[in-house]
């Protein structure tokens, strides 16, 4: 079971390792579950997910706030999903390259998401594979 502390400790180790070949600028924000599944229904693709019926993955998520881009997670949606500190790694992995892609997004509707998801997936790919495998 991951708390605040652990969480943000794998997120600074997460973020350390991805600007060895990468800059970006981005704050973390733990917020509770349901703050959380509030912000995750203001995306498009979730939106997507549940009208299909699907339930839907999200870790973590992006916001590009003013010029600012916050990453949001909770530790209760992260015990959720998993206790292995490689797999919250790759989702703080996955996010960094979505602050790092974001100028290829073009619209704000579910196409453009799925393109983005299928741009930070291959990239994570390259440069981490190992910890790409966890969210395969």
């Amino acid at each position: 079971m991951f708390d605040e502390k652990d969480v943000l400790k794998i997120y600074n180790t997460a973020y350390s390792d991805f600007s060895k070949k990468n800059k970006i600028t981005c704050e973390l924000k733990l917020v509770k579950q349901e703050e959380f599944n509030q912000i995750a229904r203001k995306s498009k693709l979730i939106q997507d997910s549940i009208k299909q019926s699907i339930v839907p993955f999200a870790g973590a998520l992006t916001d590009h706030l003013l010029g600012k881009s916050v990453i949001y997670a909770s530790a209760d949606i992260l015990n959720q999903l998993s206790d292995d500190k490689n797999f919250v790694k790759a989702i703080f992995m996955h996010e960094f390259y979505h602050i790092l892609l974001k100028q290829k997004v073009k619209k704000d509707n579910v196409k453009e998401e799925l393109k983005s998801e299928e741009r930070v997936n291959k990239q994570l790919a390259k440069e981490f594979p190992k910890l790409a495998k966890y969210l395969d």
